[in-house]
Parts: structure tokens; sequence; C-alpha cells
């Protein structure tokens, strides 16, 4: 309706119809009917065109008809995708589908067919009734994927496109606006595909010739995504590896690595190979998206650019990349290697050289970490947060974060590992675009919860990292799974333990990480001996196939210093009662954790030391040697290393308790009993018959016994003062002391307590 005096007549008509009456109106725009006045009164309803489109639920509902033989969800997005949810388009694709070229179409998203009820109405009822002028204009944009009017006014040749463009939305002719100013617009996808097969139709060479300019346009305007589109279109491959370099340097510092990866799938393995600087984008990509099949060939052409290339040629890539491929690869040493090639020193304005430069000091710190060298890992640490914070993304400051809690938790400082991880955490930037740092970050915090006995907390965060676990670096990933595993032992579910740890191993084959493997093996030797069977444990410990260390021995990473293979058999000799031969390991062992400042390592050695000691019958220098661990253990906030090693300990800790009290201050006292009472429950959850066998630390003095025995006969506290001639409130002093010796907090689990330890009856 255009005349005025329509819109008259209507405006008078809809005033006077009775109450009963409703009008409905289809249009594809608003009429001029006063409708804004009736809205606000609320004598109509607006529908516009967003407000009827299927959503994708209702979309997947109206092809469940079982007369249409079900879609899958693949092919009713496909859908989707290609009609907007535009009601009348996808009436006729429900029509369609009964077609089974249709339907099979339908599986390759790029080259899916329209009805051709759909192409003839829009050809007869839409393009045919445009003049000849607006039609030249709907053909030549419609290969743009979005449209501003100075891009339509360069493949169109007018000058006049922003009021074309506004005309045409408001006609309702499948364009849309997608800002309020009017800056960009795009055509409805099934239009759109319609107006592009007519021009390849029509004119073929224009089709070349728009895509080219449009992406010399996009490319100018800081648009690359939308310049490879066009570039990719016409196979200009060269110059979209160019387009997609000059990008993947903005988007993987901010780990956006699948964008990248998606682009790089779409072009020629020649052509990613054959250019140096893209060559460097896929390795990261590939390396931090774990593809374990492309690396190899990509490896191999990053080698021979590192061979062929002098430094000032292009700084630092190919050997910074090839650096994160070999720790992936777990050859730490050519890792390192790769790494000193860089300048972490450099001072640069090029923020990807930063994050390049970010990540080789991060891996030169992971490197001295493990030779025990933590003073020159702090500096190398301090240089990857500068080199992050020049960058401006969060990649090596997120990573130099979780290293330092790497380098507390190894130097004995399990709190401030914590505190430190648990800042990092709460760090926005690690919200905005840090999940591959805040994997790592996560895996530290983990280690550090366990350790500290915080599993409440470590099994809320576990949640955390389960969602980005696929991007932790195979190091933090085993220190993570292993903290979950023990968790489950230690909350009496040892069977998902064991998933976990399967689950690890299947990773560790596929990907050969043959240290993960043995890593896991000996893991598993010490679960079985805490649990009593040691021919399970000898078994498992001779298919454990040899470590493969690299070029120097004396690198020790840190989900390897409290649980390697030198511990593993020295618990083993420890359970076969070859204490002498314990010893002897240990005296080789543990100077080299006290010369490299490894104090969890040193703290883990002490204890087996004192066990053994304890088994050859020294008591007196086990109870001396349990004291350095234990002072060693309360300065830096650990408990794990203790109760993990279960009854035996338990009872060489009591009995040290005992003769040592005297010497010890009241923290470490306090330690101690705090230690005891949490191995008590975690025998308890083993083994209620090896629970009543400990002894209690603090023993019952005879008036607390008298009170216990009282208490389980059903006395209250009145009834117990009355009898024992004292107050009532001298009766609830003794019950809190009760409590505490038994570590409970109710008169019943009190009792329950005192009958498992034989107190009473």
């Amino acid at each position: 309706m255009a005349e005025s005096s329509i819109h008259a007549f209507f405006r008078e008509l809809i005033a006077r119809v009775p109450e009963t009456v409703r009008i409905v109106i289809g249009s594809r725009t608003v009429p001029k009917l006063g409708l804004s006045r009736l809205v606000v009164g609320g004598d109509a309803t607006l529908l516009r065109a967003e407000e009827l489109r299927f959503s994708r639920e209702e979309l997947s509902e109206l092809f469940q008809d079982d007369s249409l033989n079900a879609l899958d969800d693949a092919q009713v997005e496909t859908i989707y995708q290609r009609t907007d949810g535009w009601p009348a388009a996808v009436q006729l694709y429900r029509l369609a589908v009964r077609s089974q070229s249709i339907r099979d179409s339908l599986s390759d998203s790029d080259h899916c067919r329209h009805p051709q009820q759909l192409t003839d109405y829009l050809a007869d009822n839409v393009l045919g009734l445009q003049s000849a002028d607006l039609q030249q204009f709907l053909l030549r944009t419609a290969l743009l994927k979005r449209m501003s009017p100075a891009l339509c006014n360069l493949v169109t040749g007018r000058s006049d496109s922003a009021r074309v463009l506004a005309e045409l939305e408001q006609a309702g002719l499948f364009v849309r606006a997608l800002d309020a100013q009017g800056q960009w617009f795009k055509y409805h996808t099934v239009f759109a595909d319609f107006l592009r097969s007519e021009l390849a139709r029509s004119d073929p060479e224009a089709v070349t010739e728009i895509h080219a300019q449009a992406a010399s346009w996009f490319d100018e305007q800081g648009l690359p995504e939308y310049a490879l589109h066009h570039l990719m279109a016409t196979r200009h491959y060269t110059r979209a590896a160019r387009v997609l370099d000059r990008w993947a340097s903005v988007l993987l510092p901010k780990a956006h690595l699948v964008t990248v990866e998606r682009w790089l799938d779409r072009m020629p393995a020649e052509v990613v190979q054959g250019d140096p600087s893209l060559c460097v984008k896929a390795g990261w990509v590939s390396t931090f998206l774990r593809r374990q099949n492309r690396i190899g060939p990509l490896l191999e052409v990053i080698e021979r650019n590192c061979a062929a290339q002098q430094p000032a040629d292009i700084p630092h890539g190919s050997h910074v990349v090839a650096s994160m491929i070999y720790i992936l690869q777990d050859r730490l040493d050519r890792a390192v290697a790769a790494s000193e090639q860089a300048d972490v020193r450099e001072i640069t304005r090029d923020p990807f050289r930063s994050f390049e430069l970010g990540a080789a000091a991060n891996l030169l710190a992971f490197a001295a970490q493990a030779r025990g060298e933590f003073e020159v890992a702090h500096d190398y640490l301090m240089l990857a947060r500068a080199q992050g914070e020049a960058s401006g993304t969060v990649f090596s400051w997120g990573y130099s974060v979780a290293l330092l809690g790497v380098g507390a938790l190894m130097r004995g400082q399990v709190t401030d590992a914590l505190a430190q991880m648990q800042a990092g955490a709460r760090d926005q930037r690690m919200d905005d675009e840090g999940s591959m740092a805040s994997a790592a970050l996560s895996a530290v915090m983990l280690d550090a919860l366990y350790e500290s006995n915080d599993l409440d907390a470590l099994v809320a965060r576990y949640e955390h990292f389960a969602d980005i676990q696929d991007a932790a670096l195979p190091d933090f990933l085993t220190a993570a799974l292993i903290a979950r595993a023990r968790c489950h032992d230690a909350r009496g579910e040892p069977g998902q333990a064991e998933v976990l740890l399967d689950r690890l191993a299947t990773l560790g084959y596929a990907s050969g990480w043959h240290r993960l493997i043995h890593l896991i093996g000996w893991e598993r030797v010490r679960r079985e001996l805490v649990a009593g069977h040691a021919e399970r444990a000898h078994s498992i410990a001779s298919r454990i196939a040899p470590a493969h260390p690299d070029g120097d021995g004396d690198w020790l990473r840190f989900n390897e210093d409290a649980s390697d293979e030198v511990i593993g058999r020295i618990r083993l000799a420890i359970h076969d009662g070859r204490h002498r031969d314990a010893l002897d390991r240990i005296r080789e062992a543990l100077p080299s954790a006290r010369r490299t400042g490894r104090t969890r390592r040193e703290i883990r050695l002490l204890i087996l030391k004192a066990m053994a000691l304890a088994g050859d019958h020294d008591r007196a220098e086990a109870h001396g040697t349990l004291t350095q661990a234990l002072e060693l253990g309360l300065a830096g906030g650990f408990a794990r290393s203790f109760i993990d090693e279960g009854e035996c300990l338990a009872r060489l800790l009591s009995a040290a308790v005992k003769s040592e009290a005297p010497h010890w201050s009241d923290a470490l006292l306090h330690y101690a009993r705090d230690l005891l009472r949490h191995m008590k429950g975690a025998v308890d959850k083993s083994s209620e018959a090896e629970a009543e066998s400990l002894e209690l630390v603090d023993p019952l003095t005879e008036r607390e016994e008298e009170i216990v025995t009282l208490v389980a006969g059903g006395a209250s506290n009145k009834a117990a003062a009355r009898q024992l001639f004292v107050s009532e409130n001298t009766i609830k002093f003794h019950l809190k002391n009760i409590y505490s010796k038994l570590g409970v907090t109710s008169r019943l689990q009190a009792v329950q307590a005192a009958r498992s330890l034989h107190l009473i009856e």
C-alpha cells in the first residue's frame, strides 16, 4: 500500500470496527496506519520479521516429524544457516527434503542445494519485479559477506549506495542493518545465495573482479576475516597466506587457536609450508591443540627453516615454535637448545615477537627449575612476565605465574604456591582470554591443594580444570590428574582414581609421552604398596619401561621431584624389609635434593629415611630424621606427603610424639598431632581393623576415661558431675580435651572412638 487515500481508509476502518473484530495485516514494511499509537494503547501488536523467525530449537522440533524420516542435528543446522529461520524458506525445505538428493546435499553445508521452488519464487516474485538498475546493484553486492555503503559504491561504481541500502531495508527486500548507524548491512542468506548463483551464471568474470575488489578493501580496513573469505573464494592462496599470517600474529597470543586453524585448513599444505612465517603460526596451533598427526610434517619444515635461516632473517620465530613442539614431544634438551637461539631480553614493540620471547623465557625457566636453578628460573620468569605485559596478552604472564607456583612447590613452600595461584586465578585477564594459561595455573593449584589436604577446594577447582584440560601441556596435565586421582583415593574412591590414571596412560601412549607413562607406572606402585599389595606392586614395577632422560641427567621436573623411579624403588625396598638398601639409595639421593633446594623432594626422602631407620631398629635416629621432615613440612604447609604413607608412618609418628614432645615446639607438636588425626581418618576409611590398632597421640587421663565411660552409659553432664563430685563446667572442660585427643566433635563420636581403641567396653 503506497497511496495515502488507502492509508486513510484503513485508519478509519480500524477505528470503527467492533471490539470483537480482529484485523491481521501482513506486510514487508510497517504500513502508515498510526500503529505506534495503537501499540502504546494496547490495541495492536506488532510482530517484526525477527520475531517470526524459527529458532534453532523450533526448527529442530519441526523436522522431527516421523513422516520426514527425521533429519539429524547437522542437517537441521544446515537448513537453519541457509534460511535464517525464514518461515517460507523453511516450509519449502520441509517439502523438498522428501527428495533424496536434497537430503544428501544437507550433509555438505558449503554445497547445499536450495529447493527449486525457492529459487523460482525469488526469481519471479523478488528479483524479477525490480528495475534493471536495482537488479544490477543486488547482483554485484550479493558476493559481499557484509556490506557498507563505501564498499557497495566500490563494486557497483555508484555513489548512492547508502540510500539504496536504506531503501532496500525499508522495503523488506531481504536486507537487514547490522548496526544502528546504518554502516553495515547483510542480505538474508537464502536471497544472497540465489543472487550469487544468478551472477555466476550471467557474468562469471564479474565474480572474480568483485572478490578481488572486496578483498583489497577489507584488508585496507583492517578486517582480515572478510578479506580472507574473498581471497579464498578466488583461490588467491599466496596473498591469503600473507593476510592470515598478519592476523594470526594478533590471534595466537590471545589463544584464538581454532580460528587460525580453521583458515589454515582451507589453504593447501604446500602454501602453508612454503611460507616460513605462516608455518610458525601453524606450528603454534598444532602444538597447543595437540594435533599429533600434523606436528611431524610441520616440524620437518620448521627444522629446515631453522637450519637455513640466520637469526636476522625471521627473528626467533622458527626456533621458538620448534622448542614448543619439542616440549610437547617431551624432548626438553632440544627444546632448551632451540629456545636459547632467542634473545629473551630483547625489547621489541612487535606484540607477536614479545609473545614468542615470553614463551621462550618461560620454557627456559621451566628447564632451570628442572635443574634446581631456582634463582635463574626466577629471572627468566620476570622476563616472561615483562614480555607478556609488552605483548598485551595473558599467555606469557599466565604461564609465568603458574611456573612461579611450581618453583614454590619444589622449594617446599606449599602455602606460598597456593597464595600465588589463587591471586592469579582472580586476575581478570584469566577470565578474558586465559584458557591455556589458566590450565597451567589450575594444574599447579590442584597439586598444591592436594598437598595442603584441602580436598574440598581441590574437587571444586578440578571442575574448572576439566573444562580446559585439553589446553594443558603434558607435565601440568599429569600433575593435575594425579592430584585428582589421589584425592579419590583419600576419599575412599579407588575405582575412580584408577579410571583417571587409565585415561592419562591412554593419552600418554597416544601422544608418545613415554616419561608420563613411566610416572603413572610408579604412581600405581605407590598406591599398591600403601594398600598393602606388595606382590602387585612388584609386578607393576617389573613392567615399567626404563625412563628416557634428557641429555642432562640432573633434570627433574616438578611432577617428578616427589614421585620418580628413585623414590619408587626406595619405597619398594622399605616394604620388602630391605632397609639397608633403602638407606643406601636415600644417602645417594638426599644430598642432591638439598644442594639444589628441592625441599619437597627432601621432605619425601626424609620421611622414607625415617621409615627405613625404624625398620632397621634405629628408633632414635628415625625420630630425629622424622623431626627434620616435620620441621620442613610445618614451615611449608605440607600434609599429604605424611598422610599418604599410611599406617607405617602413623605408628612411627605416634611414637615420636610420645618420645620427642618435650623437645618440640608447641607449633611442631600441634602440627604432628594434627597429621596423626588425619592419618587415623585415612586409615579408618581403608580399614577399621587397622584403625583400632593405632595408639592415641595424647592418651586420655584416668579422669577422662571415667567421664567417657559415664557418657557411654548415657549420663548427662549434670549426672556425670554428681557422680564424680565435680562441677558441670569441669565435665565440659574435660569433654573438650577428650574431643581434641580423639579427633572428634560430638559425644557419640567420642564413645565410638573410645570403643574402637578399647578404652571402654
